[in-house]
């Protein structure tokens, strides 16, 4: 009797450990979602900075390429 008294006691304990877990996890849960929504505008701001690297990146690679074979054209 005195195992299944301890069985059940240790269950109880684990539960309760589980529980407050959860709870943890639903107050980290809550501030993701709070700092997500804060940060709404931000990333479009990001994504468009670096859409306008990437071109400005590419446009000077297709200049630097197209001026380094004009002269190999003239030169034969």
């Amino acid at each position: 009797m005195d195992d299944e008294s301890l069985a059940i006691g240790s269950l109880i304990a684990r539960v309760d450990r589980l529980e407050e877990d959860m709870s943890e996890i639903r107050k980290d849960q809550k501030e993701m979602l709070r700092i997500l929504h804060n940060a709404e505008g931000s990333w479009k701001t990001m994504v468009a900075v670096g859409g306008i690297g990437v071109a400005i990146g590419s446009a000077l690679v297709g200049v630097i390429g197209f001026w380094s074979n004009i002269k190999s054209l003239f030169i034969k």
